[in-house]
């Protein structure tokens, strides 16, 4: 018998480790420090390798002088938890290693996000992105509890509202890539996650309950997946030119812990065009597939506060979805804008299952509030209609 908890253990101990093994000789002091620095910043430097240094920073890197927190109370209505409410904190910074311009690490952020909603539903998500050794490196991740109330209205594209049942479970999920810049702007990364789905309670006399359908006993979902990128955007959460690509495949299988075998494949395009200073139309192609014994809750799905805005995040789900999307941006205030956007795309099975008049569209529009102009960090207000459904989103950053 598989001794699953102690495989995640390992695992664990594994990625956690991962960015610290993989970055701690590439940050090495220079041999000739003093020369490299410009000389207002050789003193403090300089001081920072001294006994003396309580301030918490490395040796090795300089964190930039203008690094933030930002922390917001969150009220919002969607489609999947109607009215919710908690708060979310973000520190968002730059690693500069010595001898580089400021202007060339990106944006790092760390955001933890909790909250509760009028289904009952229980949130508690951590999330991060850091680029290191000037952008050599990415590490990015999250780790989450929720305790979720949802509602099933079975798999494909025409599934009915009168179908709706609902079922709950609790989620433990952890998750850590590392990518590792082969040239300018392309990365190639390992990624491993895991879930643990328990507590699972479905409506007695429906079909989760009578069918053989995967995952409604709960368990493990342990994964690990091979991801390429190409990443050319001027600002990472908020881009006004370049482009976004990614590439991405995972295995779920028993030798990884997981009671579940299957594989999922994923691909990301985002290209952003900026006409004048105040305005952006940025393009975003999503495309989903997985073959095996995929549990009905990481089935590909349409919907959620990025993807077809305006349909519940699981309204409606298969093994597959493809989508496109287009949005308008315009900020006329150097802290207020408006967007507008509209998307089509669909879940299927086979690709005859797809229906040009059964496609799901989604069109809507937006405020933006700057939390921070110069990084480009905004509050994200969303409205969006879909076929038969509709939905408020509120988030920090761009949908896409």
């Amino acid at each position: 018998m598989i001794d699953y908890n102690k495989k995640i253990y390992h695992y664990l101990i594994l990625f956690v480790l991962t960015p610290y093994l993989l970055t701690n000789n590439c940050f090495a002091k220079p041999k000739n420090y003093k020369e490299i620095l410009h000389p207002a910043d050789t003193a403090q430097y300089s001081s920072r390798l001294s006994p003396k240094n309580t301030t918490g920073n490395s040796p090795f890197f300089k964190k930039q002088r203008k690094d933030g927190f930002i922390a917001l109370p969150l009220v919002y209505y969607s489609p999947d938890t109607r009215w919710a409410a908690g708060g979310m904190v973000a520190y968002h910074f730059k690693f500069i290693t010595p001898g580089k311009k400021a202007a060339h690490s990106r944006l790092s952020y760390i955001q933890l996000t909790s909250d509760y909603t009028q289904n009952k539903q229980l949130d508690v998500w951590g999330q991060w992105r850091i680029f290191m050794n000037d952008n050599d490196y990415i590490w990015s991740g999250e780790a989450r509890y929720r305790n979720y109330p949802d509602r099933y209205y079975g798999v494909g594209n025409l599934t009915l509202n009168d179908a709706e049942e609902t079922y709950s479970y609790d989620l433990l999920r952890f998750q850590s890539r590392v990518s590792r810049q082969l040239v300018k702007n392309v990365y190639l990364g390992l990624d491993y996650e895991i879930s643990k789905y328990y507590n699972m309670t479905l409506q007695q006399g429906k079909s989760l309950e009578s069918s053989q359908v995967e995952g409604t006993k709960g368990g493990i979902n342990s994964g690990l997946g091979l991801v390429f990128m190409i990443d050319t955007r001027d600002n990472v959460v908020s881009a006004s030119r370049g482009f976004f690509l990614e590439t991405s495949c995972y295995l779920f299988d028993g030798v990884l812990g997981s009671n579940f075998s299957y594989s999922n494949y994923n691909f990301t395009f985002n290209k952003y065009f900026a006409i004048g200073q105040k305005m952006v139309i940025a393009t975003n192609t999503v495309m989903t597939f997985n073959t095996g014994e995929v549990p009905f809750v990481n089935l590909a799905r349409a919907g959620g506060n990025s993807v077809l805005r305006g349909y519940a995040q699981y309204r409606f789900r298969d093994y597959n979805f493809i989508a496109s999307q287009v949005e308008y941006r315009y900020m006329f205030l150097k802290r207020l804008g408006v967007v507008a956007f509209a998307g089509l795309g669909d879940v299927f099975n086979k690709s005859e299952d797809l229906d040009a008049n059964a496609l799901k569209y989604s069109v809507g529009g937006g405020v933006r509030i700057a939390l921070d102009a110069k990084e480009k960090i905004n509050l994200r207000v969303d409205y969006g209609v879909g076929r038969d459904n509709n939905g408020v989103y509120v988030s920090v950053t761009e949908a896409f």
